[in-house]
């Protein structure tokens, strides 16, 4: 955690108007893009099987016909156990495949006997479970026991207990959490089955019973199904692997761990399945090998553990590792939930479908001994995604989505693509619905944008950040930080423009480029600085240049704060330059319009003003008017200040071949109302050897600057327009 706002030397220090420097880079997202790319596996459901599994169940579209076969079973056969089996192993060609199918129909076909159980009598027999198409555990294992018997294969029951839906983690006593399941023997090799919780879910809160076929628990990973189930002491040994069972005392109080944990690969940071949150407040990190997307669930046990307590977790990505931050609403026991979901391919090749894999990765219970009640937070997730990472959205500036901050001025830096564009919002997390106005600058980067973030009083904040990942012109959030603000109140500080949408001109539909900002913001030193831009001398739509105050949004003195030239480029190029010089202190928006268009916004960042003589006003650019110079075919290669040694000077007029041309001047005083007479005089005709006119300056005593204006056209012309006007200064 923490900031990196710039700090600022004595003198910046004492103004309130900067804009962070902010440089060009996302080596950041770069490698984290890496990281996730080699983590976003293309998967499908034979993929998440356990090497044991893999090896005797060949291919996956195999073991889909004969689940279509137990599915497709007629019905007429489901009263008649072994005229049943008889049909069911008849498309079988090994003990795997008749384990499968006769497994398969109970999962398909028994529905869980909710009522019963809460009655006290659920069905628990094989032939009471085909008859009324309901059981308990017990009913499921033994109509497969009784199943396999007819069809020659060996399997056994277990009971012992479960973390089911009755369990939470550490709970006093295991007698509510009874339970039964199978291991069957493929060729003398057992596997562990559980066909009550293959076959689907019961929602406790709803006493509902809900049909969801569940892969992984045919033929179970053995280092995950015996965190799930331990047998009772009536089944000692009921290990696939002739493990002796741990003492339920710590088989209770290890985390629950669903079938995630293996597809993903996890590994947990809290080994412990009890956790004791000081002061209400605990972080779970697991760390990944797989790309999934995390859900969570936080139930109290004053509740029965039945009703969800909302906005208390939140998680957030940092690299390959998931952080759950939780904040319980006050003292108790409460169950964390912890779910991922992984989009799997199907099987088989050309097969364009896709499905979602979602299941448990990893229950924890939490304590709360403490009386601290911790507000909710605004979101479920906070950060990036590694998804939206993957597409060139990720934060560059701060590791982790919790920044805390003591100045009021942060800089949070997104990288995002070519093709893309960001907005945010921020917002207090009193407020959360209400957005803050005036606080954020939004810079546009060539490969990233930097969000300049202004807080007026301490407290906590959302930041929230949308992306338009194509043009379609919809922006969808994708990545939210908290901020939490532990600084003095800044009431009286300036504030960021509003409702501007800042971007770069890199290079923009009207053929302009910028050579002296990547960015969009102008820094002054002392109050003056210069903009630089080009375009091709093809392009001879007049441009404007306005300066506004960001705060009433009127021109402000634009014709004293702004001296544009125009002068020639290479290849073919014209270039601008734009000079500032702002009277006062203050952020100010420097408009470009081609033509009637606005092509370009700057923000200049003024942290003191301009203490000397600001430019004479002037509607029009300095220096030639192109099209004139061009029409004439003349070059006058100065820039539009020019200096005059002690008040006087020679200046040169390229009229190349032209011979039939007037061109003359006059010098006006900086307020353009006063004409000096005899300041301009042309010195020198040109001749059959001289492609130059050359005119002479003088200024009169007590002149500091003027304004020279230039008039040409042919000979035969009427009347002469003025081609160009150029400030002179004396020196």
């Amino acid at each position: 955690m923490g900031d990196n706002s710039s700090g600022r030397g004595k003198r910046g220090a004492q103004s309130p108007y900067f804009v962070t420097p902010v440089k060009s880079g996302d080596k950041k997202m770069k490698e984290e893009r890496k990281l996730y790319r080699k983590m976003d596996k293309d998967m499908t459901i034979s993929s998440t099987f356990w090497k044991g599994k893999k090896s005797v169940i060949g291919r996956y579209e195999r073991l889909q016909k004969l689940d279509q076969h137990a599915i497709s079973a007629p019905r007429h056969l489901h009263q008649r156990m072994e005229d049943l089996v008889k049909h069911l192993i008849s498309i079988a060609k090994n003990q795997m495949e008749k384990h499968r199918v006769l497994f398969r129909w109970i999962a398909e076909n028994i529905d869980y006997d909710v009522a019963g159980l809460r009655a006290g009598r659920g069905v628990s027999t094989a032939e009471e479970a085909l008859r009324k198409r309901v059981a308990v555990c017990g009913g499921y294992v033994d109509l497969l026991k009784r199943f396999c018997e007819k069809a020659g294969l060996q399997c056994d029951s277990v009971s012992g207990y479960d973390k089911g839906a009755n369990y939470y983690v550490g709970q006093e006593e295991l007698d509510s959490c009874s339970h039964a399941w199978s291991i069957i023997y493929v060729n003398g090799k057992p596997f562990y089955c559980d066909p009550t919780w293959a076959s689907g879910s019961v929602d406790k809160s709803k006493n509902k019973f809900t049909r969801e076929w569940r892969e992984h628990w045919f033929m179970s990973d053995p280092s995950l199904f015996e965190n799930t189930h331990l047998p009772g002491p009536s089944n000692e040994g009921g290990s696939v692997n002739n493990k002796k069972n741990p003492p339920p005392e710590k088989w209770n109080k290890t985390p629950k761990l669903g079938v995630m944990m293996g597809i993903t690969q996890a590994s947990l940071s809290l080994k412990e399945g009890v956790l004791q949150a000081k002061d209400n407040e605990i972080d779970v990190a697991i760390k990944l090998k797989v790309l999934v997307s995390i859900q969570h669930f936080l139930y109290s046990k004053a509740s029965g553990f039945t009703q969800e307590i909302e906005y208390q977790v939140m998680h957030f990505w940092k690299k390959d590792t998931v952080i759950l931050r939780v904040k319980l609403p006050g003292k108790g026991t409460y169950k964390l939930d912890i779910y991922a979901t992984k989009t799997l391919k199907a099987e088989g090749k050309g097969q364009q479908s896709t499905t979602q894999l979602h299941d448990k990765l990893v229950t924890y219970t939490v304590i709360g001994k403490s009386n601290t009640r911790h507000p909710k937070f605004y979101k479920r997730r906070y950060g990036c995604l590694p998804p939206d990472v993957l597409k060139g959205y990720a934060c560059v500036s701060h590791k982790e989505s919790v920044i805390e901050t003591s100045k009021n001025r942060l800089v949070l830096e997104m990288s995002c693509p070519k093709t893309g564009d960001m907005i945010a919002k921020l917002t207090n997390q009193s407020q959360p619905n209400n957005a803050l106005k005036n606080r954020i600058y939004q810079e546009r980067l060539e490969d990233k944008h930097a969000f300049h973030i202004h807080f007026h009083t301490p407290g906590l904040y959302n930041f929230a950040v949308h992306n338009e990942p194509s043009q379609a012109g919809k922006y969808t959030e994708f990545a939210i930080f908290m901020i939490n603000f532990t600084g003095k109140p800044h009431l009286q500080q300036p504030v960021f423009p509003d409702g501007i949408k800042w971007k770069p001109l890199l290079k923009s539909d009207h053929g302009l480029t910028c050579l002296s900002h990547k960015d969009t913001t102008i820094r002054l030193r002392n109050g003056a600085g210069t903009v630089k831009l080009s375009r091709s001398t093809k392009n001879n739509k007049r441009l404007k240049f306005e300066v506004r105050d960001i705060y009433s949004n009127k021109i402000r003195e634009s014709e004293t704060s702004l001296f544009v030239e125009s002068v020639d480029g290479k290849r073919n190029c014209e270039n601008f330059n734009i000079s500032c010089r702002m009277s006062r202190e203050g952020f100010y928006v420097l408009h470009l319009f081609v033509g009637t268009a606005l092509a370009m916004r700057w923000l200049i960042v003024c942290d003191k003003g301009y203490k000397g003589e600001l430019y004479p006003a002037n509607n029009e650019n300095w220096g030639p008017v192109r099209e004139d110079f061009n029409k004439l075919e003349i070059s006058f290669p100065y820039h539009a200040m020019i200096s005059v040694p002690n008040g006087k000077t020679l200046l040169k007029i390229n009229i190349g071949s032209q011979k039939d041309l007037t061109i003359f001047g006059k010098l006006l005083a900086v307020n353009g109302t006063t004409s000096y007479k005899q300041a301009v005089t042309v010195q020198k005709a040109p001749t059959a050897t001289s492609k130059f006119i050359t005119m002479e300056i003088v200024f009169p005593d007590n002149v500091q600057s003027g304004i020279m204006e230039l008039y040409g056209g042919k000979n035969n012309e009427a009347s002469f327009p003025c081609i160009g006007k150029w400030l002179l200064v004396r020196k």
